[in-house]
């Protein structure tokens, strides 16, 4: 009988270390993150911003082997993992979908966007292919990915997809451009798509937003003279000398905007955002 005692104790003794090391280690566990576009710009310092911060990054872009800073990041941060995405390649977010089935993605970052050059984008002279790929990005892609990757989103303990904005897509805040209409259109289309999809999910656990970064310096102009600044930003950059639009470095918008979506709650399922937490005219 003493024996017997002494098996159940051990037993019981092993068992409560093994339950205490799995809530230990779900305690633990670092959220995930999945960014799209992360070999440059906005989408590469959010990948180095969530990788600081402890986080798993599955950071995608389109060609991975000419992502010479992203692969150092991954090479020298081992929460990092780089994954090939072209978001207009329906073939390519199945296969990425189908690896990553059973990983819970806390946060759904879409960041892939297209601006594209400024000529083609006037009345009157459109460039209908760059039309049609701007879409294709900015608005049908964009939802492919949150499609595929809404259960991963579901399964996870933050729940929340944010997708990249802009001012341009918003019916109010049209001024003195008269151009970028594929741009506007696409992000305009974007917002809008995004707002259905969150009241879709009013009864779920999941946060929809929009956030807007600003108007980020990922050209390296506020470093260059007025004379060597290219032409198709010269008006902007005009408008920054004047102090009528304040352009940041990638690193304060994403600063601002990884703040904004550690914050999110249920309520602003649906919002349009600033980089600080301000809500953006539609």
């Amino acid at each position: 009988m003493k024996i017997l005692t002494l098996r159940i104790f051990a037993v019981a003794a092993l068992f409560s270390v093994f339950v205490t090391d799995q809530a230990a280690a779900q305690q633990t566990a670092a959220p995930t993150v999945l960014i799209t576009g992360s070999n440059r710009g906005i989408g590469f310092e959010f990948a180095k911003q969530y990788a600081a911060k402890g986080w798993n990054v599955i950071a995608t872009c389109r060609n991975p082997r000419k992502a010479e800073a992203l692969q150092e990041l991954a090479a020298s941060n081992g929460n990092v993992v780089i994954e090939e995405l072209d978001i207009t390649s329906a073939r390519e977010i199945r296969a990425l979908d189908k690896k990553y089935a059973d990983t819970p993605i806390d946060l759904l970052l879409n960041n892939a966007g297209l601006i594209g050059p400024r000529a083609g984008q006037k009345f009157g002279d459109f460039d209908y292919d760059q039309f049609e790929e701007t879409f294709r990005i900015n608005a049908t892609g964009t939802m492919r990915v949150t499609e595929a990757f809404l259960d991963n989103v579901e399964a996870s303990d933050q729940k929340k997809i944010v997708s990249l904005g802009s001012v341009a897509g918003s019916l109010q805040m049209i001024f003195a451009s008269r151009d970028y209409y594929p741009y506007r259109a696409s992000k305009a289309a974007l917002h809008i798509m995004m707002r259905i999809l969150a009241f879709e999910l009013t009864s779920s656990d999941v946060i929809v937003t929009i956030i807007n970064p600003g108007v980020v310096d990922t050209q390296g102009l506020l470093d260059l003279p007025p004379e060597d600044v290219p032409e198709e930003f010269a008006d902007t950059m005009e408008a920054v000398r004047m102090g009528l639009v304040t352009m940041r470095t990638p690193e304060a918008s994403v600063t601002g905007m990884v703040s904004v979506i550690d914050g999110l709650t249920k309520e602003q399922s649906g919002e349009f955002l600033a980089h600080d937490g301000s809500t953006v005219p539609w």
